[in-house]
Formats: C-alpha cells, sequence, structure tokens
C-alpha cells in the first residue's frame, strides 16, 4: 500500500484520536462515558498496529513521527494519568492494572522465563553433584532446613522462609532498577536469584528431604512474590529495551518513555509484596499440614489469574 492510500485509509480514526486526546487534556477520563472509552482504547490499538507498519514501511516518513507522538499521548491516559484518591485505586486495581500488564505481557513472560532458566538450572546441577549447591548455601543440608514447621526445631523454618521473603522484596526492587543497566542487571538479578530457588530445592531433593514440603513452606507466599519479582523483571527490561531500542525517539526520551510506562507498575508490585509478607508472617509459619499449605498456595495463584481474566474482559468491553 502507498503512502497517500495508506494515509487515506486511516486519517479519520487519528483524527478521532486526537480529538479524544484534547478532551483528555482538559477534563480527564472522568468525562467519557463507558462506549466512549471502549471507543477510544479500540482507537489506540488501530493506531499502534498502524505505527507498527509505517516503520515498517515508510520508515523515513513524517507520518511516523506523528503518530509517534499520537500514540504517546493516548498512552498516558490509557496507562499512566488517574484520578486520585479512593476512584482513581480503584481505577488503578480493575482497569489501568490489567490493560498494562496485558500490553507489557510479553516482557513479564521474559522475565519469568528468565527466573525459572536459572533454577531450573541450578536445581539440574545441585542434584547431580551437591558440590555445586555450596555456590549458594555452603554446608547447609537438608536436616538443617527443618522442613516440617511441626518439630521442635521449627525456628530454622521460619529462619528460611523469612530469608526467601527479604531476598524476593529486594530482587523485585533491584530487578526494576537495573533496567537502567540496559537490562544486564535486571537479566543477571534473574537469574541469579532463580538460581538460589533452584539450589535450595536441589539440596532438599540430593538431600532426600521431601520437596513438597519445600514448596509448603515458600509458595504460601511465594506465588505473590514471584509474580511481583516477573512484573518488576519486566519493567527492567522495558527500560532496558527503551535504551537499547529507541526506534524514531532520541534514546534519552525512547528510555523515559518506557521508564514512566514500567513505573506504573510500581504500586501494583509493593501491594503484592505487602500481601506476601502478611501471609508469610501469620500463615506460612503455622503448624499445619503441608497439604493443607500447598493447597492455599495454589488457591493465591488461581486467585491471580482469575483476577486478571476478569478484570481485562471487564476493560474490554
Amino acid at each position: 500500500m502507498k503512502e497517500d492510500k495508506f494515509i487515506a485509509k486511516n486519517i479519520d480514526n487519528w483524527q478521532k484520536l486526537e480529538s479524544y486526546n484534547e478532551i483528555l487534556t482538559k477534563s480527564g477520563l472522568a468525562s467519557l462515558s463507558g462506549d466512549e472509552i471502549k471507543e477510544f482504547i479500540g482507537l489506540y490499538r488501530s493506531l499502534s498496529h498502524n505505527l507498527s507498519y509505517a516503520r515498517t514501511f515508510f520508515p523515513g516518513s513524517s507520518i511516523v513521527s506523528y503518530l509517534n507522538q499520537l500514540i504517546g499521548t493516548s498512552h498516558n491516559y490509557v496507562f499512566v494519568r488517574e484520578e486520585k484518591g479512593l476512584s482513581g485505586f480503584l481505577h488503578y486495581i480493575t482497569r489501568g492494572l490489567p490493560l498494562a500488564i496485558r500490553s507489557y505481557r510479553g516482557y513479564i513472560f521474559a522475565a519469568s522465563l528468565m527466573f525459572m532458566a536459572g533454577a531450573l538450572l541450578a536445581f539440574v546441577l545441585a542434584v547431580v553433584d551437591p558440590f555445586y549447591s555450596n555456590f549458594f548455601f555452603p554446608g547447609v543440608t537438608v536436616d538443617q532446613l527443618n522442613l516440617d514447621p511441626t518439630n521442635d526445631g521449627a525456628w530454622a523454618y521460619a529462619l528460611f522462609s523469612s530469608f526467601i521473603m527479604t531476598n524476593n522484596i529486594q530482587v523485585s526492587f533491584f530487578t526494576f532498577a537495573l533496567g537502567a543497566t540496559a537490562g544486564l542487571g535486571t537479566i543477571y538479578i534473574l537469574l541469579y536469584n532463580g538460581m538460589i530457588v533452584g539450589a535450595l530445592a536441589g539440596v532438599v531433593s540430593s538431600g532426600g528431604g521431601s520437596l513438597a514440603m519445600f514448596f509448603a513452606m515458600i509458595l504460601p507466599h511465594g506465588f505473590i512474590e514471584l509474580m511481583a519479582i516477573f512484573i518488576a523483571g519486566g519493567a527492567g527490561l522495558m527500560i532496558g529495551k527503551g535504551m537499547l531500542v529507541p526506534g524514531d525517539l532520541s534514546r534519552k526520551d525512547s528510555a523515559l518513555k518506557y521508564a514512566k510506562a514500567a513505573a506504573y507498575f510500581i504500586p501494583a508490585i509493593v501491594i503484592m509484596l505487602i500481601i506476601g509478607a502478611l501471609i508469610e508472617g501469620f500463615f506460612t509459619p503455622m503448624a499445619v499440614d503441608y497439604r493443607l499449605k500447598l493447597a492455599f498456595s495454589f488457591l493465591t495463584l488461581f486467585l491471580m489469574v482469575g483476577y486478571y481474566k476478569f478484570f481485562i474482559r471487564r476493560a474490554s468491553l
């Protein structure tokens, strides 16, 4: 398709989106009806495809800069500009966050794969030769972990559970902040901390311990904290992408654009870490059957998936 035909075919939608941006600049999202918000988001998605097409087939054209500026303005209202107070928080939880996760799910998924790859590698190495686990936990044996909290030595259970929780909180913020290293620091932190979890599981497995009890020790709060790590890691990778692949923007403007989008996830990360810490403090150390803890763990996973699917469906209506 030639450029003039491309413009003629899509100009009406671009002008509509531009009109919405003007309304939102003056009056905010509250000024739009539900149908108007739906149309606005649809136009935003359509323009995203138009921009990708223009970058591919008309890379030197001014239309690329125009579309990039237009979608940048719209992006602020889709993901960033929210009302303040309780209504703004509810909008963030029920609409803004699910949409942001969907838009940047590729980065979040990539972060989770890096973490899991590190965990799997360290687990296999520790099982094949316990020597490798000494890099992370020198001299630690499965007996010292005391995976059953109903036994007298439960202090060790609480100690290692607390260690994992504290580590996950630090990892979440390091993976985000180290996006400023063009994403290299983020990748390192994800791989390394995945290896810590994998190596600890390897200590349990190679020492004849119960992996079910091990996961019952970390998963009640672990699924939520791991999701926080994956989102933080995805945010760090976004910042790295902005620095390495600026596209039509300057490297500085591209990095700022992605950093602003990544910062949108910070409240969600903090909320998940708080919930995880509460579970770790009150439920994880309880002297109950490990199978109940595993059931609770997968309930938290089910609720997180359900939350996303429910609200992403509502946000798309």
